[in-house]
C-alpha cells in the first residue's frame, strides 16, 4: 500500500496549476486559474480490468485468487498513477481579487476555496 500512497502523492505534485492576470487595476484584479487533474475514475476502472484479467481462470475459492487478485490491482494502481497524464483534463475558471488591508484577497474567498475543490476533485 505504501508503493500505491507514494505513486498518489508524486502524481499530485505533477499536476499543473498556472494563474494568469486577465485584468487589473489598483482595487480589483481578474485572475484565470487553470488545473490539471488525475483521472482517479479511469485508474481504478484499469487496475481493476487488469486484475480481473490476472486471475482469469484461477479458482475463485481460493485464498491465492484474492491475493492475487489484491496484488495485481495495486501494482495497477501504483503504474496508472506514476503513467497519469495530469494535463489532459485542465479546467479553468476566472476570480475576481480584490485588495484588503494592503494584501489581495478572492472576493468571494467561500466561491473561490469552492471552485478550486470541485476542479481538484474532478
Amino acid at each position: 500500500l505504501k508503493a500505491v500512497t507514494d505513486s498518489i502523492l508524486e502524481a499530485r505534485k505533477r499536476i499543473p496549476l498556472e494563474a494568469e492576470l486577465v485584468e487589473n487595476d489598483k482595487e480589483k484584479a481578474t485572475v484565470k486559474i487553470t488545473i490539471g487533474a488525475l483521472d482517479l475514475s479511469a485508474i481504478d476502472a484499469e487496475a481493476a480490468q487488469s486484475a480481473l484479467q490476472a486471475v482469469e481462470g484461477e479458482d475463485k475459492a481460493s485464498d491465492d485468487y484474492v491475493t492475487l487478485f489484491i496484488e495485481s490491482y495495486l501494482n495497477a494502481l501504483q503504474q496508472g498513477f506514476e503513467e497519469a497524464d495530469t494535463e489532459k483534463l485542465n479546467s479553468s475558471f476566472e476570480v475576481s481579487f480584490v485588495k484588503r488591508d494592503g494584501l489581495w484577497l478572492p472576493e468571494d474567498m467561500n466561491g473561490f476555496i469552492s471552485a478550486l475543490g470541485q476542479l481538484i476533485r474532478r
